[in-house]
């Protein structure tokens, strides 16, 4: 029984470092572009960057943010919660921005010039108008 148990417990384990590895691949390879229109279509806003990493933990990185017209971040660290997976949701645990540079304006109509995602995800969660 002991060796049928180590034998599982090698197995489990190098299909976690093989699934780890084909993840920072697909980040190396594809994750960029997926990312940036994905925040594009979310934001209706033009969304560049310069770097995206993925650390061991499944926290990602992304250098040098520019959200058009709205926001400039050196640096911002999004760590997502495991169990939401499970879900078959994205549910963020802790999320980090250094130097961010906003930039927020009030239109003729007395509304503020805000990203259609934040302004959506702003009336769904409080019920309340936009700011």
């Amino acid at each position: 029984m002991k060796v049928i148990a180590k034998k599982i417990f090698f197995y489990a384990v190098i299909l976690f470092l093989l699934l780890l590895v084909s993840g920072f691949i697909f980040v190396l390879t594809q994750g960029k572009s997926l990312l940036k229109s994905q925040l594009t279509r979310v934001l209706k806003r033009e969304v560049n960057f310069s770097a995206v990493r993925l650390s061991p933990f499944l926290a990602l990185e992304i250098r040098d943010l520019d959200i058009r017209d709205f926001a400039k971040i050196d640096k911002v660290n999004v760590s997502p919660i495991i169990v939401g997976f499970a879900r078959n949701r994205l549910v963020l645990g802790k999320v980090s921005l250094f130097q961010p540079a906003l930039s927020v304006r009030k239109l003729a109509d007395g509304n503020w010039d805000l990203p259609e995602g934040i302004k959506e995800g702003h009336q769904r969660k409080t019920g309340a108008e936009p700011m």
